[in-house]
């Protein structure tokens, strides 16, 4: 389906258990359809545009609305931080500042050593 059309255009063909087939298809316009992100859990998601499933820690990046603060820290997201209730992040005041987070990820499991 070339990005150009105006619709998407489904089709099946199958064939029924008296070896006739069958064929059904369906169209429908792509302003019927909404995009929505999807929660990545192995790579990073854009904040606030997607939340994290669950309260916990997650790896943030940090931005002062102009550019991007490349210090990786972990934050407490929703309410197992003493001070934070659901959709808020909780960071150390010496790291937040007039920072908010942009993005964030799992973070991966701690090392262990062999």
């Amino acid at each position: 389906m070339p990005d150009g059309d105006d619709f998407i255009h489904l089709e099946v063909d199958e064939w029924d258990a008296s070896n006739k087939l069958f064929n059904a298809h369906v169209e429908f316009s792509k302003t019927e359809i909404e995009m929505t992100l999807i929660y990545d859990n192995s790579g990073w998601n854009p904040y606030p545009e997607i939340e994290p499933p669950e309260s916990g820690e997650y790896i943030v990046t940090l931005s002062n609305g102009e550019t991007l603060v490349t210090r990786y820290t972990t934050a407490t997201y929703g309410p197992s931080a003493s001070d934070c209730v659901p959709g808020y992040w909780g960071i150390a005041a010496v790291i937040w500042g007039d920072l908010e987070v942009v993005a964030f990820r799992e973070c991966p499991e701690p090392y262990r050593k062999l």
